[in-house]
């Protein structure tokens, strides 16, 4: 890494690219490129990807395209799975290895695009987890299907959506469902399943929830017995361990 770039895009990139988001067969190919070529970018070594080495006669252009191509090929190597790693380390220079990855990720197949299929439509939301995050999940997975050549039509999505929340959120989803169908009878035409619509309507009913929760939390506190002293678990005034919210979690 560039030592005078603490701050810079690629300080705050690399590293998440290295632990958590590595390249695997599973990963979106197309935003791990884009955040690499932050990264080679920023070392300035991104020019080995489109230039040829120089001839060996000129000495200082050529040591130089090798040693920058060495930085860039460890820089992308070490963002790849251990899997995915020992497939690609036999690539000497890093446009091989680039194009090598980049002939494998965007080149459909029916294997990936059945992979994410699977994926995207078993993919559940998880209790109390924040819908907008969410949705922007569901949407990033469908756009992922869609550079694989199966493209998900608005209309699917937004019923993939509805599906994908908790049990919990069954009985407001129904009120949403009729809702929809009594717009369509007064329309006299099709339900307005538009991806936009479901989303804000999703997004209404998160907010109603969590203002539940705040609400049973404040009754629930209400309810309790008053104790003149600290909780042994969150050291707060006023309650029992039994009664602490952080015991409870």
């Amino acid at each position: 890494m560039d030592s005078d770039s603490e701050f810079s895009l690629s300080a705050m990139v690399y590293p998440e690219l290295k632990t958590t988001h590595r390249l695997d067969f599973g990963v979106n190919f197309h935003i791990w490129r884009q955040k690499i070529g932050f990264v080679l970018v920023d070392n300035k070594v991104n020019y080995v990807l489109t230039d040829p080495k120089p001839p060996e006669n000129d000495v200082a252009r050529h040591q130089k395209w090798i040693h920058d191509d060495f930085i860039a090929r460890h820089l992308i190597m070490g963002t790849l799975n251990d899997h995915v790693y020992m497939c690609y380390e036999t690539h000497e220079t890093a446009k091989s290895l680039m194009d090598a990855l980049t002939a494998t990720y965007t080149q459909p197949s029916m294997t990936k695009r059945m992979y994410k299929l699977r994926n995207y439509v078993g993919h559940k939301m998880a209790e109390g987890k924040s819908v907008h995050e969410h949705i922007m999940e569901m949407g990033s997975m469908a756009y992922d299907l869609q550079c694989e050549g199966l493209k998900i039509p608005e209309e699917v999505q937004a019923v993939m959506l509805m599906n994908s929340v908790p049990e919990s959120w069954d009985e407001m989803m129904t009120v949403v469902r009729l809702n929809m169908d009594f717009d369509k009878s007064k329309s006299s035409g099709e339900p307005d399943f538009g991806l936009h619509k479901v989303s804000s309507r999703l997004r209404e009913i998160g907010a109603l929830k969590k203002l539940y929760r705040r609400q049973e939390e404040e009754e629930a506190k209400q309810r309790r017995p008053h104790f003149n002293g600290h909780c042994h678990t969150c050291g707060e005034y006023g309650h029992h361990r039994n009664h602490c919210t952080i015991a409870m979690k």
